[in-house]
């Protein structure tokens, strides 16, 4: 839960935006069918088939080695029933959230640039998937989500702050210090209140909303039914910091969490270096598709 005092920060903070970012219909329309038994597989793929640009996202993902399917897919129907409903509701959300805060031309010489924050989502993207899938998590697919979005709350700072944002962008490099600290000495609140405010805006699932509210500090969600997938993203995290992928706003390593750690079951990592080889593996397959 967010303390009632940064939430109300944080809510007079969003009160600045004329009007918060909205998921586009075509999720909407996804999500509906992924949510209700009655509808059949033909529903779901004509509702993604109705953007053009998302079908083509789709598509080029399902081919890439991301999968790795020796024969093309060359229709949402087929990537369905190849790659399961779970994996393409959670692909259609992934790149819904991606199209609301896109790479822009003038980011080449941002503090914070998009694309650069777009590669550590997907890096953590990545590995949560990863992580997950070898501590047998029952839906990886949604991992993979959990860490996409982890810091969305970046980008709402970004576009409601403007000239501010970059002060504390320059405020973390110059004092040396987490882009975390930066924020609350500058807020009084960071980006994982911001996001979990905005996923409950969203009417997202409760493991995503929690994993972007607690990522830098599992312990403060112990009471929580999600702790797994906090922990997953919680570590991910970590680990692609320490690859040096992508930019979160500082060049630190984030601490880890022991008793996140534990929970992955992965303890001690006698596999470092082949889970890392498959994280690089598959987030060079996936960059290429989603990161322009």
């Amino acid at each position: 839960m967010v303390d009632e005092k940064v939430r109300e920060k944080v809510g007079a903070f969003l009160s600045d935006v004329k009007q918060i970012p909205t998921l586009p219909d075509v999720y909407l329309r996804v999500k509906k069918a992924f949510e209700d038994p009655s509808l059949s597989v033909d529903y779901l793929a004509d509702a993604i088939r109705y953007d053009q640009s998302l079908t083509i996202s789709i598509l080029r993902l399902a081919n890439s080695p991301l999968f790795g399917f020796r024969h093309k897919i060359s229709s949402i129907s087929q990537a369905i029933m190849l790659i399961g409903l779970r994996e393409v509701y959670s692909l259609v959300l992934s790149i819904s959230v991606m199209g609301l805060f896109p790479v822009k031309e003038d980011d080449k010489t941002s503090v914070f640039p998009a694309k650069e924050f777009w590669k550590h989502s997907l890096g953590v993207a990545i590995a949560s998937k990863t992580l997950g899938t070898m501590m047998g998590h029952p839906y990886p697919e949604e991992l993979f989500v959990a860490g996409l979005i982890h810091d969305i709350g970046i980008m709402i700072e970004k576009m409601i702050l403007g000239k501010k944002f970059d002060e504390i962008c320059i405020k973390a490099k110059k004092e040396n210090k987490f882009f975390l600290e930066a924020e609350v000495e500058s807020l009084g609140f960071t980006h994982s209140e911001v996001g979990h405010i905005l996923t409950e805006t969203w009417k997202f699932p409760s493991s995503l909303i929690e994993a972007t509210a607690h990522h830098h500090h599992p312990v403060r969600a112990k009471d929580s039914t999600n702790l797994d997938t906090i922990a997953v993203v919680h570590v991910a995290e970590s680990l692609i910091r320490g690859l040096r992928i992508g930019w979160a706003g500082d060049p630190f390593v984030t601490p880890v969490d022991l008793e996140a750690l534990k929970r992955l079951h992965l303890v001690p990592f006698n596999e470092m270096d082949t889970i890392v080889s498959k994280i690089i593996t598959e987030y060079d397959a996936a960059v290429s598709t989603l990161i322009s």
